[in-house]
């Protein structure tokens, strides 16, 4: 489709997004000209936004001045924002096309508030969306991912999404609008831009609709995903059940049926579970209890119940849970282990796990994540240790810090879990009541 007419489409069909006050994301490249010149023309009313990652040096510097200039040229407002890409994705241990990603619409949102603004617009194309939804399959994504790129998403618009890359350089052409081109493109160096430079090429040869058809699967699974975003809809009304501060669910009610199981486990990876934890939550027993960032759900009998974490009077949360006797699964994000009594001597396996004198523990146990100020008595040593500075020399990255869990009792710290047990705990000749913390 025309690039024109593809905009015409793309309004008819979306008329909530149509006469608003737009931010197009203006890289310089021949998509995002095009699409800044035929909004031009329509008298839309827009401002322009353009990124300088710095990852291309001089590069970079010429497309930010190019930007500037055709801007200038056509009394467009712009704005324009240097970052330091590299060094927030190596703080942040992200990949620079996903720390680039996150920086851009970050700032977009931002301007949106800022100058009041409606819409961001980015020139997404038909030939994107092949590529994604090839991409997105590769990584095994599931149907979430095989949408491809929707052509409306909260603030965001692409309205170029049923137009060939090869309408739009032609239209380029045909109108003499300049461009820039990405010379990192041009390099299979990167999964996406082997997709597009190697595998699309050679697709299209045995299979000259290959971008059709595949962008016709994308949206085809897209009508699926609405279709289950509603029924998921419907279970939370049907299942969740408000009790005060908690959500009720019936596991038993939930998990009998497949349809609705699979809708369950949607729920809760919308919470924050991971996929283990999903699985594990499916077949615990009582007592059982996982973690979020911000939640805690724990089963009781047949009911799976599910809150907040607490937050301490300083605004920091620490996510804590009591462990008695009778409740001895262990499931956090970074922490999946089992809590065994006993009194035979248990076999020392694995590194992490903690073999603790049981006659020396008060019940009920506390888990919680560690804070400033913690100290152990680490097993060899006759003074105490600051957990912070364990940590640091056990080389914890700073995010790895965050979901680091201590074991009390009865205020006395235990053990730093998966890491160091205390002196004071630790198993002896005389022992005669054992408790393991094996991780799973």
């Amino acid at each position: 489709m025309h690039p024109e007419e593809a905009i015409k489409a793309f309004f008819r069909q979306y008329p909530d997004t149509h006469q608003k006050k737009y931010l197009i994301a203006l890289s310089g490249g021949p998509d995002s000209m095009v699409l800044l010149n035929l909004f031009k023309h329509k008298n839309l009313a827009f401002e322009a936004a353009h990124c300088n990652f710095q990852l291309r040096g001089k590069e970079s510097l010429a497309d930010e001045l190019f930007v500037k200039k055709q801007c200038k040229k056509l009394g467009i407002k712009l704005h324009t924002k240097n970052f330091r890409t590299k060094a927030y994705c190596k703080k942040n241990k992200l990949g620079l096309q996903e720390g680039a990603r996150i920086l851009r619409y970050e700032w977009f949102n931002y301007l949106l508030k800022e100058f009041e603004l409606d819409f961001v617009v980015t020139a997404h194309h038909k030939n994107d969306l092949a590529e994604t939804y090839l991409f997105n399959f590769l990584r095994g994504t599931g149907i979430n991912g095989l949408r491809g790129i929707p052509a409306v998403r909260n603030q965001i618009i692409r309205p170029l999404l049923e137009t060939d890359k090869e309408e739009i350089l032609a239209l380029a052409n045909q109108l003499k609008i300049s461009y820039r081109t990405d010379s990192s493109n041009l390099k299979d160096t990167y999964s996406r831009n082997y997709i597009r430079l190697v595998l699309m090429p050679e697709l299209e040869k045995e299979i000259p609709a290959a971008v059709q058809q595949i962008s016709d699967s994308a949206r085809d699974m897209q009508a699926l995903v609405n279709y289950r975003n509603k029924q998921l809809t419907l279970f939370k009304t049907q299942h969740l059940h408000k009790q005060e501060s908690q959500t009720v669910l019936d596991l038993k009610q939930v998990l009998k049926d497949n349809i609705v199981a699979h809708l369950f486990k949607l729920y809760l990876h919308e919470l924050g579970f991971t996929q283990n934890q999903v699985s594990n939550i499916c077949k615990a027993k009582h007592g059982s209890r996982f973690f979020t960032k911000d939640l805690i759900a724990h089963i009781n009998r047949e009911n799976l119940i599910i809150e907040q974490t607490k937050i301490n009077a300083s605004g920091n949360e620490h996510k804590q849970m009591l462990v008695r006797k009778d409740q001895l699964n262990i499931s956090l994000p970074a922490l999946n282990a089992t809590i065994t009594l006993g009194n035979i001597k248990p076999e020392f396996i694995g590194q992490k796990n903690h073999y603790l004198d049981g006659d020396k523990l008060t019940w009920p146990l506390v888990i919680r994540t560690w804070k400033a100020g913690d100290k152990i008595k680490p097993i060899g040593m006759k003074g105490f240790k600051k957990v912070s500075d364990l940590l640091s020399d056990s080389k914890i990255s700073p995010l790895q810090k965050k979901e680091m869990y201590v074991l009390i009792s009865d205020k006395e710290l235990v053990a730093v879990l998966g890491l160091r047990s205390s002196e004071d705990f630790k198993i002896t000749e005389t022992t005669t009541s054992f408790t393991s913390i094996v991780f799973n």
